[in-house]
């Protein structure tokens, strides 16, 4: 398991889908669409490596989200703590970010 990848593509996803527009070259659509299909790619192989086994959607699964929200948390808030001191502005886009990784 790549969790350095998952964590990676999920991070990009998260920039373009909440903060895209205000860069002044937006990634298209298509590109975001292919962002997602690699992601939803490591996901898939996952499921076929631990298919039948009870303890990857009790224990895996839920701790594998948790550190992809704490680390994409992380990630945005050292890019950008100018923007995420404001206590507003932190939680409008931690919102979008996290229905994004939902």
């Amino acid at each position: 398991m790549n969790c350095a990848q998952l964590i990676g593509l999920v991070a990009h996803l998260a920039y373009w889908n909440v903060f895209g527009h205000f860069n002044k070259l937006p990634l298209d659509l298509y590109h975001r669409r292919q962002i997602f299909i690699s992601f939803s790619s490591i996901r898939d192989q996952l499921d076929a490596k631990y298919r039948g086994k009870l303890s990857y959607y009790i224990l895996l699964v839920p701790m594998l989200l948790l550190a992809i929200r704490l680390e994409i948390e992380v990630i945005f808030k050292n890019q950008y703590p100018k923007f995420f001191s404001e206590e507003h502005h932190e939680k409008i886009a931690m919102k979008l970010i996290n229905d994004l990784i939902t």
